[in-house]
């Protein structure tokens, strides 16, 4: 099913608005950490306690999830005392971010 690159968008657009819409998990996992949601929407929606909004700086027009799981990783690392995570499922990922470090 996940082959297919149509499902993996329909998937993709359910799963972020699920995530948005639930007002309860967004308000009690945010207290502390800063949630970025980047879905088809090129302007990803950032939440922090709770409150969403859309974060400019990091607007993409890639459509490969690898560049922009690499693009976002990038910008938070730019931050003084930031620390981020990031568990690829292929390789790709790994080198971008390597070649970056």
């Amino acid at each position: 099913m996940l082959k297919y690159t149509h499902n993996n968008v329909q998937l993709n657009c359910l799963l972020c608005e699920q995530i948005l819409n639930d007002n309860d998990f967004l308000r009690n996992t945010t207290q502390h950490h800063h949630l970025v949601v980047t879905g088809e929407d090129e302007v990803p929606t950032q939440v922090y306690k709770g409150q969403k909004q859309p974060n400019l700086q990091r607007a993409s027009k890639h459509e490969e999830a690898d560049i922009i799981m690499a693009q976002q990783a990038i910008f938070i690392g730019q931050g003084t005392q930031a620390r981020v995570f990031i568990i690829p499922d292929d390789t790709d990922l790994f080198v971008l971010l390597l070649y970056h470090y």
